[in-house]
């Protein structure tokens, strides 16, 4: 009853919303391609319909949506690790995909299979990416601008290793003419899942909440499946409640 009533007190107004989301090389494109951003598609309609407004999608560089968001210049941030906490407050729509990402060598280097392996070795980051790494390795972090520039400099020997996902790191090697690394298929260093996060204020609920519907019915009738399945992003096999829910009647 309570998200009838946000949508019918919008009717008229029809405000203008700001999302942010992440720029990754084949999942969310800045021109508005990729797996990921045919499904954020389908949630900003949803969302649109649901409360009478109108969304603006920002995607922009990871650096720069981290910024835009910790200013509060976004209401959504788009995709964030569910079990990441953001720079701000927020409430987490439910998991929609889940992404793995592994360590990458140059070609004619064996794969490194675990952090101790990076000890020493020169390492390329994506400024903006959360990897979560521990204090005590010692690799020298080298940062890139993006996954593309990050395989570049792995290809020229800048670094000794990236961290990336094998569909992303496939996709740029093939439109790039670049060889592709080497990485152990059976050791991801990051295996995690990929949520909405949105400003924790009485809105920001209520579009968690909405979100979450429509990533389940997406879930449901296989659309996550099709379409994050053919970028090989594993979805959640178990999608619960979103946590926040409850809140959602809380003044």
């Amino acid at each position: 009853m309570l998200l009838c009533f946000w949508a019918g007190s919008l009717q008229g107004a029809t405000p203008e919303w700001h999302f942010v989301a992440m720029e990754v090389p084949v999942y969310m494109e800045a021109e508005g391609k990729g797996p990921l951003y045919e499904v954020h598609l389908e949630v900003v309609s949803f969302l649109e319909r649901r409360f009478n407004a109108t969304i603006k999608t920002h995607v922009v560089p990871p650096v720069r949506a981290d910024q835009m968001y910790r200013a509060g210049q976004v209401r959504a941030f788009v995709p964030d690790f569910c079990d990441v906490s953001p720079p701000v407050t927020s409430v987490k729509s439910i998991p929609f995909a889940q992404i793995k990402r592994y360590i990458f060598t140059p070609p004619d280097r064996p794969a490194i299979t675990a952090l101790s392996g990076l000890n020493g070795l020169k390492l390329g980051l994506v400024r903006g990416y959360h990897y979560a790494l521990p204090q005590s390795l010692t690799a020298q972090k080298v940062m890139a601008v993006n996954q593309r520039n990050a395989l570049r400099m792995l290809n020229g020997q800048r670094v000794d290793a990236i961290i990336a996902s094998p569909a992303e790191i496939a996709e740029i090697a093939q439109s790039d003419g670049l060889a592709m690394p080497t990485f152990a298929v059976d050791h991801p260093l990051i295996d995690k899942a990929l949520c909405y996060s949105f400003a924790d204020d009485r809105m920001g609920r209520l579009l968690a909440v909405a979100a979450s519907e429509k990533l389940l019915e997406l879930r449901a009738n296989g659309f996550l499946k099709r379409k994050l399945g053919s970028a090989h992003i594993e979805w959640p096999a178990v999608v619960e409640s979103p946590s926040h829910s409850a809140e959602v009647n809380s003044p």
